[in-house]
């Protein structure tokens, strides 16, 4: 069995004076690392530069109505050159998972009559390149 780890993150935001409104996700993103540390400097990078942060525990429901701790939700003020200049509240619902398993390559059978897709789809290092 291999280990790998996974950063899942949805980015969730809505008008930076408009805490009526309720957020939209306008992002998605999941990358595979094959160590721990790997991740968690991932995770570092990614929000190191951001000028006040506040963090808080994201929970899932189990039996017996009891919660467990899933990840953190990243809150900030945000702004880019896109949007002219102009700033909107973000959350970021972070998620870092170890996974366990065995490697299979995943194939796709092409049938042009069907129109069916056809890739191989391994999991692959995102600094490195190498398949996990």
């Amino acid at each position: 069995m291999k280990k790998r780890y996974i950063v899942h993150i949805v980015e969730t935001s809505r008008g930076i004076n408009d805490e009526e409104s309720e957020m939209s996700i306008f992002n998605c993103e999941e990358r595979a690392f094959k160590t721990k540390e790997e991740g968690e400097d991932f995770i570092i990078e990614r929000y190191k530069y951001l000028d006040k942060v506040d963090v808080e525990d994201m929970y899932r429901d189990v039996k017996d109505n009891n919660t467990i701790i899933v990840g953190k939700i990243v809150q900030y003020n945000n702004k880019d050159y896109s949007h002219n200049g102009e700033e909107w509240y973000q959350e970021d619902w972070v998620s870092f998972i170890e996974e366990t398993y065995d490697q299979k390559e995943l194939t796709f059978n092409i049938n042009e009559n069907k129109k069916e897709l056809s890739t191989n789809a391994p999991y692959f290092n995102v600094k490195t390149g190498d398949k996990l």
